[in-house]
């Protein structure tokens, strides 16, 4: 194991982890995740209460929903953020118009990810 990331082969395995923050009833959250699956990236969706609400329009700057990120999964560190809208700019943070945009940004770079070579 080298810093905390695990080798194999010279891919990622494990180590990424894409979450989903969606708010109950949204449709765009429906069509988002649909998309995902289609595009056979797995995620944890996480269905956003008031509380972390608060905290991810605070530290992202956007009152919109979905919002993706691909972390590392021991730290739960963003590589990347995808918002719809927010004035942020930042190199994590992805901007997105449509779903199916949004899900094949998810796409491109989750698998660079999962091949990223070490050593």
């Amino acid at each position: 194991m080298t810093g905390g990331l695990r080798e194999i082969g010279g891919e990622r395995k494990g180590v990424i982890e894409v979450l989903t923050f969606t708010l109950e009833g949204c449709a765009a959250c429906a069509e988002m995740k649909e998309h995902l699956k289609q595009r056979n990236i797995p995620f944890r969706n996480i269905v956003v209460d008031e509380n972390l609400g608060t905290v991810l329009e605070k530290e992202y700057l956007t009152d919109y929903y979905p919002i993706v990120a691909i972390v590392d999964k021991p730290t739960k560190n963003p590589y990347w953020v995808f918002v719809t809208q927010s004035v942020l700019d930042d190199s994590k943070i992805i901007h997105w118009q449509t779903i199916p945009e949004l899900a094949l940004k998810v796409k491109l770079k989750y698998d660079a990810l999962q091949t990223t070579s070490f050593g």
